[in-house]
């Protein structure tokens, strides 16, 4: 383990940064229990000529924890609310945490 994974497995493992979720290989099957850190930024888009705020939930997950992750997977945190990945999901830098951009 390098020290960018050896940083990761520590953000989510503190309670301040990281939350527990379980996570839906294709939406079903059996469910991984993980942690993961949440973020919701807004993003700007554009529809017809207009700009729209979109709120939107990016998790950062550990690839030590969960190698591989699609469009469709879906992720339950522990307050039951259901995030389904909606684009590919991207892998950061040190290759040691996937971004994963998701909807509710």
């Amino acid at each position: 383990m390098n020290a960018f994974a050896t940083a990761m497995a520590a953000l989510v493992a503190d309670a301040n940064m990281a939350a527990a979720v379980t996570y839906y290989a294709g939406g079903s099957g059996p469910g991984v229990a993980l942690r993961a850190i949440r973020t919701a930024p807004d993003a700007a888009e554009q529809a017809f000529g207009t700009g729209i705020v979109q709120a939107t939930d990016v998790l950062s997950v550990a690839v030590a924890d969960l190698p591989a992750v699609a469009i469709g997977d879906v992720f339950i945190l522990a307050d039951e609310v259901e995030l389904t990945v909606v684009s590919q999901p991207m892998r950061d830098v040190t290759q040691t945490a996937w971004q994963v951009m998701c909807r509710r």
